[in-house]
């Protein structure tokens, strides 16, 4: 191997094994199964919600970026950023703006005059969202939308503003109690629920708790054999369990 090649290689490596940053494509994702499948049974049904937890690095985030990869674009109206990160400094109605100019709906705007055809205009829904923003106006503007969504909302115990986390219970209660055909997948770094959505025993019917444990040994060594494929590799076996543990 000539030394273009060796620093080919080496580039190749270090997009393909990103320990510093989330996992973006299902290709390079491993384990998780029961994961997966508890939240996608979830979203699939029309009043439940997920919150997904557990401590940090245990790949939380990776999973929320593959699952809004997989939902298909025909079925779903996502977010054109795949999730949202809150700050701190975020309330209620930072956030739901923050969402809400990721998406677009079109809608018929008739000119004036006779015999005119009707022109066709996609208009950010961050547009028509009032301020402040109630769980209601949230309600409201996810049920005109033309299919279903699914909205990912990461890093939620960076909230402070307690009052934040109590509308956001409120919002998931009206979206189930109208049967409105939208999914809030919440993520956050925390031991138990209860640390990152206030009023969450209210809601509980509708939310699906579902806890990120660490990866199993098996788990950590699939990662590691999924990115030696794409990269046309292959590890010693004793090599590959040193690395994983």
């Amino acid at each position: 191997m000539t030394e273009r090649e060796k620093f080919e290689k080496w580039m190749q490596a270090a997009q393909v094994f990103s320990p510093g940053a989330p996992i973006n494509t299902y290709d390079l994702f491993s384990g998780r199964v029961e994961q997966v499948r508890d939240v996608i049974n979830a979203v699939q049904q029309r009043g439940r919600h997920v919150i997904l937890f557990g401590e940090r690095g245990v790949g939380k985030t990776s999973l929320a970026n593959i699952l809004s990869e997989q939902f298909p674009t025909n079925r779903y109206v996502k977010l054109r950023s795949g999730t949202i990160n809150c700050d701190a400094n975020d309330d209620f109605t930072t956030l739901w703006h923050k969402v809400f100019r990721e998406i677009n709906f079109d809608f018929k705007q008739f000119p004036f005059g006779f015999d005119r055809e009707p022109k066709f205009r996609s208009q950010s829904l961050d547009e028509i969202l009032p301020k402040p923003v109630t769980p209601d106006d949230v309600r409201y503007c996810l049920r005109h939308l033309n299919m279903p969504s699914l909205i990912i909302i990461d890093e939620i115990d960076r909230i402070k503003d307690k009052s934040t986390t109590t509308l956001l219970a409120d919002t998931i209660k009206t979206l189930s109690d109208h049967a409105v055909e939208s999914s809030l997948l919440l993520v956050g770094v925390a031991d138990t629920v209860g640390e990152l959505i206030a009023e969450h025993a209210s809601i509980e019917r509708s939310l699906v708790q579902v806890r990120m444990p660490r990866m199993s040994l098996a788990e950590l060594e699939g990662i590691l054999e999924k990115g030696l494929t794409a990269l046309q590799m292959t590890m010693d076996p004793r090599a590959k369990r040193r690395v994983a543990l």
